[in-house]
């Protein structure tokens, strides 16, 4: 579906992605009207198997998978959800709702999960210590990297308290 909505992002005050944001979500809640969060997740994996769903569905239905994931208190499905939009937005055109392709939401994702896991494994601590020192361009000595692998450890832990309670 193609629609004009320059006109509405003005009356409206939102961006483009806010705009989606709101039609999709108002579609989803008076279409998905049943209690069963299973429902819900049997309907968001059809979206992302569907060959002919665009881009932007696919987007939402993972933001919203997302939102669901929280809800539950389920981080490993809050993950891979979040992979998958990384890769979604480092790959695809989404422009449309404002978004440019990047890799940062992919590399949020995988430094958000290892600060989680690093707390209890010396093997996440070090592939997060790897990723900070990758991210620098290895103009980070390891000392450094150390230390700023521990501060996510501690901004992760307390963003996902919710999760991890």
């Amino acid at each position: 579906v193609i629609m004009y909505v320059t006109d509405y992002l003005r009356l409206y005050k939102m961006s483009a992605h806010d705009l989606a944001m709101t039609m999709i979500r108002d579609v989803l809640k008076n279409t998905c009207t049943c209690g069963s969060v299973r429902i819900y997740l049997d309907r968001f994996n059809e979206i992302l198997k569907d060959d002919t769903a665009t881009s932007i569905t696919k987007y939402f239905a993972l933001y919203n998978l997302m939102s669901i994931a929280q809800e539950l208190g389920d981080l490993d499905l809050f993950f891979i959800a979040a992979r998958m939009r990384g890769k979604l937005v480092a790959e695809e055109d989404l422009s449309v709702i404002g978004l440019e392709k990047t890799n940062s939401e992919i590399i949020w994702a995988q430094e958000a999960e290892l600060a989680l896991k690093a707390k209890d494994s010396n093997d996440a601590f070090e592939k997060l210590v790897a990723l900070k020192i990758e991210k620098f361009k290895g103009n980070l000595d390891r000392a450094t990297a150390e230390a700023s692998a521990k501060r996510s450890i501690k901004k992760y832990t307390k963003l996902f308290k919710d999760f991890i309670e």
